[in-house]
């Protein structure tokens, strides 16, 4: 087991240096949707950092503490683990199966144990090498690897058709992934609004928004029916105990990604759900995450029986746009500059509502937004497909281990 070491979090747009943080790390994946880089310089003081090909990534500590996946290497870029995680690298275990074993009930209910800190929990390398696990045949540990393998082959076509509608999008918009973010630069006094932070007057962002204001565009105020809601706090003296399933579904920041929810979120009783049931999530809503990791969206096109935490907005677009479209582009690096604009003074990761409906979204031609519709449901296909099978992969193993 291995504890990644800590440095100063100073980010880079030269794309070399992957760097996978806490809130990358998913059930069974991970998630390549919010990217970040580290220079050169800064990767030889953290080579213990570096991830090998099936290494098992869990997180230690933070807001999804306790999630498990497989890291499949698939380029020749560096990827580096953030100190909130903890890398295991077994010789005599199978990755896929150690994997699919840590998201069972079971490897929930030993990673919980070996937890320590009130107020901020972490989880001990010490316990971890303690855990015990289950003998199972060959055979069917070789069926559970092949079937996370065609899961992972699934996810990675996710991924690829993912990069190739940014590419498209971007290119439609004749602009680069490239924020030229400069270290220096001169604002006069008399030239500044009513803040004082350097990242809001950031040339780079400066320039993208002139850019999209001389483009077809409008504001997210001005493509909604109405007000956007939000959700709601319920406490977390209201949760119920890990074990205790028989609550409804409560979604939080943590749970929630570019393909949407995670199954593995915190449940209430039905008497706070009935209470708040106007928080509950509706097929057809647009999400979108103010708090926390900004600038998330999702099109829910499918029922979830759950309500959100009050880090949700939900945007009541008007019906004459895709609204697989508008989660795509409220998703790009586009969008997530805009947001590094308004919040870089801030201290704690937050967007204002009124902040967000002033957010310029890029109006493509009607090709253009009936390929990337197209392109969004078969992502979340390709997703759903994969997350049915390592699904499947958990409740194979625990039957096996309840025989």
């Amino acid at each position: 087991i291995i504890h990644p070491g800590e440095f100063e979090r100073i980010f880079t747009s030269e794309k070399k240096h992957l760097f996978l943080r806490a809130q990358n790390v998913r059930p069974f994946f991970c998630d390549f949707n919010n990217k970040v880089y580290i220079s050169e310089k800064i990767t030889r003081t953290i080579e213990s950092n570096k991830l090998l090909n099936e290494d098992v990534l869990i997180t230690r500590t933070g807001a999804n503490f306790g999630q498990s996946c497989l890291f499949d290497k698939k380029s020749k870029d560096n990827v580096y683990a953030s100190s909130h995680s903890l890398i295991l690298r077994p010789n005599s275990i199978n990755p896929y199966f150690l994997t699919i074993y840590l998201n069972t009930k079971f490897g929930k209910d030993l990673i919980k144990k070996s937890m320590y800190g009130a107020v901020q929990p972490q989880i001990s390398p010490y316990y971890i090498y303690k855990f015990p696990f289950p003998k199972i045949s060959e055979k069917f540990e070789k069926t559970l690897e092949n079937k996370y393998k065609s899961a992972l082959k699934s996810y990675q076509e996710a991924i690829s058709i993912i990069d190739e509608t940014n590419n498209f999008f971007l290119k439609k918009l004749n602009l680069n992934s490239e924020n030229d973010l400069k270290l220096t630069f001169i604002k006069n006094f008399k030239d500044l609004e009513n803040r004082i932070d350097p990242g809001f007057y950031q040339p780079a962002y400066e320039k993208l928004i002139k850019q999209l204001k001389n483009k077809k565009h409008s504001t997210i105020e001005n493509l909604l029916i109405k007000k956007p809601s939000k959700g709601v706090e319920v406490g977390g003296d209201n949760y119920l105990n890990y074990n205790e399933k028989e609550g409804k579904n409560f979604y939080r920041i943590s749970d929630f990604n570019f393909f949407g929810f995670s199954g593995d979120c915190k449940k209430i009783t039905n008497k706070i759900f009935t209470e708040n049931k106007k928080h509950k999530i509706n097929q057809g809503d647009v999400l979108f995450s103010k708090d926390g990791t900004l600038g998330i969206s999702y099109h829910v096109d499918e029922e979830i029986n759950g309500i959100l935490s009050a880090a949700f907005l939900i945007l009541p677009f008007k019906e004459n746009i895709s609204k697989e479209y508008l989660s795509f582009v409220l998703n790009s690096q586009i969008i997530k500059d805009q947001i590094l604009k308004i919040s870089g003074g801030a201290i704690i990761n937050h967007i204002k509502p009124d902040e967000v409906l002033s957010l310029i979204v890029p109006l493509l031609d009607n090709i253009g937004v009936k390929k990337i519709d197209s392109q969004m449901k078969n992502i979340k296909k390709l997703y759903r497909n994969a997350y049915d099978m390592v699904s499947e992969c958990v409740l194979q193993l625990e039957e096996n281990i309840n025989k």
